[in-house]
């Protein structure tokens, strides 16, 4: 007997030695039966050298993978509206496809689990949980633990999570996660809203380009209502979001929360939160958008400025309540209360913001508007006020005309009827981007923008558009055809831009030789502007990394000793027989030291360009005529302490021939509060005595996962 035992002992142990033989799996299995009378429960074998998975039972068809495949349709629509999208592109494929793997599954009361290190290898990512469980009677899909999804930069985690394949509805408990919409595409292959507004050319300003308005004169108005700040974010220009809430709702191709935090800041703890209620990410026709019914941009958890119906995908956002300060049209301070955005249509909206003109009602007059009987390009006079004069209004109408993107703006001064001949301003814009070129690394850029981080990086567009306005600045009349194209280079230290605009137009305004008179003519031209930047000295440590410690900058401080040139040109011909032609050329320096991580003088910018300009002619308008005084640019910066900034800027004119010869003209002083999140900023221009304020948040490129906010 007890050779008949060692015997039978050897040959397990042989089996044991070579465990990958079909009898070896056959005996572990026995074993594993034999120590286990459970036969319900499933047994994994796992492989010495890789994570291979068998499931050996009684019950072996009944095993949780192949049930989820049974339900495979009703999966992928669950994973789908688990990513907010319904993915037309796995939906056109004839078989979805995953994978499940754990350390042990089990059924129990009719219910398949799996558990121990949970994967569900998708097609568009991984899906991993401590466990799952799937009611096969109810078809009802749970989660526990340590949930997570991960694929590309698309990221999140929960608690729990609940899903009915009958209702198309469930529930995520606690979740973090990270959307990049630069990458979202490449990484789900679904179409978002926001990943359109990565992709796409920025819509133009077919009125006042920066290259046409810098050939202006300081005195021009166009130059000076260029230069406004306003309380104005652009949240589609923020590519990656943090986001975390304590419960969202699953529906059918529908996320819903009642209160959700999104952060445009990489790090703990985040300087900048949008604090979103009643929120919903819905997909329509295979596009995602984002909706909020009530938000607010909380700033450092000190400050809480309510935005209204606004979310992250939203391009214009401005604050529901905001003050200002303007002379022309609104005779000094006042108040402003930004309205819900209406959407009239899927391409059009509709946005107003109403304004309490409180410097007129303390003079109780007002200087923003010409007498009736004068002609339009007279001088506003001193005029009285009726309550209807303590009020004006700002409509702007955005949307799409089949491929054209439209933007116009209406201003209104005053709600008094009496007053309407010369209450009213009108700016329309209709463009559409004909070419669009993005290169990176000798690769493709998706997201159609420059990256500074890249040794190598090229844009080339070219935008058409039809613009038209009324009573704007010195124009009374105007509307013009323009083609516009934008060239921008980078390659180690060399940053070139480059633009070219045509332009044809008619226009009645202001004669530049006699205030009081109405022009009429057509005119068409062209300039050009070439923009080179090199570095000098580089100033920076290759060993520097972003990180936390940078509070006050979005990114590091790219340090140096810079040599600025450009290089300006415009030719205009007009109706009448009059032209007017301009070449301007600067050359100068620039330094740039400090980290601005310190809390004292930590920063300073200087840059000094020196601006010749010889002119040929004069424009019969006032509007577009172009300044013939050489002067020399002054740009400076200094942090004072902390995120506090002072700058100024100045033109020192150099022209002899100039009655403004040696002074300092267009003299701006700005203080800025910089933050790593967002940057508020105060201009003061001393000959207007005006005052502009404006806000802004920044976009990063950091590339890590950052714990939970």
């Amino acid at each position: 007997m007890n050779i008949f035992i060692k015997l039978f002992l050897i040959i397990i142990g042989g089996l044991l030695i070579i465990p990958q033989t079909a009898i070896a799996r056959y005996a572990w299995a026995l074993w594993n039966d034999f120590e286990n009378t459970d036969y319900k429960k499933n047994r994994i074998l796992l492989n010495s050298s890789e994570r291979t998975f068998e499931v050996l039972s009684i019950s072996r068809s009944n095993n949780i993978n192949k049930v989820l495949k049974e339900e495979s349709k009703a999966i992928n629509l669950f994973f789908n509206n688990l990513l907010f999208s319904n993915n037309p592109n796995l939906a056109a494929t004839k078989e979805f496809s995953f994978e499940v793997e754990s350390d042990s599954q089990y059924v129990q009361d009719d219910i398949f689990y799996a558990e121990g290190n949970v994967i569900i290898s998708l097609p568009y990512g991984i899906f991993r949980a401590e466990k799952i469980s799937f009611d096969k009677k109810n078809r009802v899909f749970k989660a526990y633990k340590d949930i997570q999804f991960e694929k590309g930069r698309q990221y999140f985690n929960a608690d729990y999570l609940k899903y009915d394949l009958n209702n198309y509805e469930g529930k995520i408990d606690n979740i973090y996660g990270i959307v990049d919409f630069r990458n979202i595409s490449k990484d789900l292959g679904f179409d978002f809203q926001n990943s359109d507004n990565q992709c796409k050319v920025q819509s133009v300003n077919l009125i006042n380009p920066p290259s046409e308005i810098e050939l202006l004169g300081s005195q021009n108005l166009r130059f000076k209502n260029s230069r406004n700040l306003k309380f104005s974010l652009d949240f589609s220009k923020i590519s990656q979001w943090r986001f975390k809430s304590e419960q969202i709702t699953l529906n059918k191709n529908k996320w819903e929360a009642d209160l959700i935090y999104f952060t445009n800041d990489p790090f703990n703890k985040p300087q900048l939160k949008i604090k979103s209620k009643d929120f919903f990410a819905e997909t329509i026709s295979g596009i995602t958008s984002f909706k909020s019914r009530s938000t607010y941009l909380n700033i450092e958890d000190k400050l809480q400025i309510p935005l209204g119906s606004r979310s992250i995908s939203d391009s214009n956002v401005q604050s529901k309540w905001g003050f200002g300060y303007e002379t022309k049209n609104k005779d000094g301070f006042f108040i402003s209360r930004t309205l819900e955005t209406i959407d009239i249509s899927k391409q059009f909206s509709l946005d107003f913001k109403q304004y309490f003109l409180i410097q007129r009602l303390i003079q109780g007059y007002t200087k923003s508007f010409r007498d009736k009987d004068e002609i339009v390009v007279s001088e506003n006079r001193k005029t009285d006020i009726s309550f209807a004069d303590f009020f004006g209004m700002n409509a702007e109408l955005r949307g799409k005309i089949s491929t054209f993107d439209l933007d116009s703006n209406i201003d209104m001064k005053t709600y008094n009827i009496d007053k309407f001949y010369d209450a009213f301003s009108i700016d329309f814009n209709l463009s559409k981007n004909i070419y669009s070129y993005s290169k990176s690394k000798n690769k493709l850029n998706k997201s159609c923008q420059i990256n500074n981080s890249e040794n190598i990086s090229e844009n080339f567009d070219i935008n058409i558009g039809y613009y038209s306005l009324f009573n704007r600045d010195d124009i009374y009349f105007g509307n013009g055809l323009k083609i516009l194209n934008n060239y921008n280079f980078i390659k180690d230290n060399l940053n070139k831009n480059y633009s070219f605009i045509i332009d044809y137009g008619h226009f009645k305004g202001k004669s530049s030789s006699n205030e009081n008179k109405l022009l009429d003519h057509s005119r068409y031209g062209f300039n050009i502007a070439l923009n080179h930047k090199l570095k000098l000295i580089d100033l920076n440590n290759e060993k520097d990394i972003y990180d936390s410690e940078y509070k006050y900058l979005p990114e590091i401080n790219n340090k140096g000793l810079f040599l600025n040139a450009n290089l300006g040109s415009g030719f205009y011909q007009y109706s009448n027989g009059d032209n007017q032609n301009i070449i301007s050329l600067g050359f100068g320096p620039s330094l740039k030291i400090g980290n601005l991580k310190s809390n004292f003088l930590d920063y300073t910018k200087l840059s000094l360009l020196t601006s010749v300009s010889a002119k040929e002619n004069r424009s019969p308008f006032i509007f577009d005529d172009f300044s013939n005084n050489s002067r020399v640019k002054v740009d400076l910066e200094q942090q004072l302490f902390g995120p506090v900034i002072l700058g100024f800027k100045g033109e020192y004119n150099i022209n002899s021939k100039s009655s403004e010869y040696g002074l300092i003209e267009n003299k701006i002083y700005n203080i800025r509060f910089s933050r790593r999140a967002y940057e508020l900023n105060l201009e003061y221009y001393e000959k207007d005595k005006a005052i502009y304020f404006g806000f802004g948040i920044f976009n990063f490129g950091y590339k890590n996962k950052s714990p939970k906010f």
